[in-house]
């Protein structure tokens, strides 16, 4: 959900071609799966393309070192993803940003290793439809910051 969410609020902004996004675990649990038909319900709900090719052909992976090095901003959803980013996968911590970081922007919320801490993103996994809606009310939330904040540094 929140790469689809993050690329929509790109778009909106015209940075769609500057940003290149991508979604990973950082376990291989669901590796292969498509997205939970929860999430697709929700997003079809509130408006998201979930025909776009990008969203149907979806499949879970796992992330990997190389990916991790390469990226300029890694966006965890919780404290242990972001554990998890710099232990095993050498992620930089500051670049290390968890996603509801951006509803703040407190600089005074950067852990001693350089991530910027935020609250958890809700985990809707075990849940029903409305921990779905409230992921999503989430990933919006911070989405729109985080692509104003990439299109302040762009400029």
């Amino acid at each position: 959900m929140a790469g689809i969410v993050l690329r929509d609020k790109a778009r909106e902004l015209g940075l769609e071609d500057q940003l290149n996004i991508a979604s990973a675990g950082v376990s291989s649990e669901e590796q292969g799966n498509p997205m939970d038909p929860r999430a697709v319900r929700v997003l079809d709900a509130r408006g998201y393309n979930v025909a776009d090719p990008l969203v149907a052909q979806h499949r879970a992976r796992k992330t990997s070192t190389e990916e991790v090095s390469g990226a300029d901003l890694i966006l965890p959803m919780t404290a242990s993803h972001s554990y998890a980013l710099i232990q095993r996968f050498g992620a930089p911590p500051e670049r290390v940003y968890m996603w509801r970081w951006f509803e703040t922007q407190d600089e005074q919320s950067i852990s001693q290793t350089g991530v910027h801490i935020g609250p958890d993103l809700a985990d809707p996994w075990y849940g029903g439809p409305e921990d779905f809606e409230q992921a999503l009310d989430e990933l919006e939330k911070s989405a729109q910051a985080i692509v104003e904040k990439l299109n302040r540094r762009a400029v």
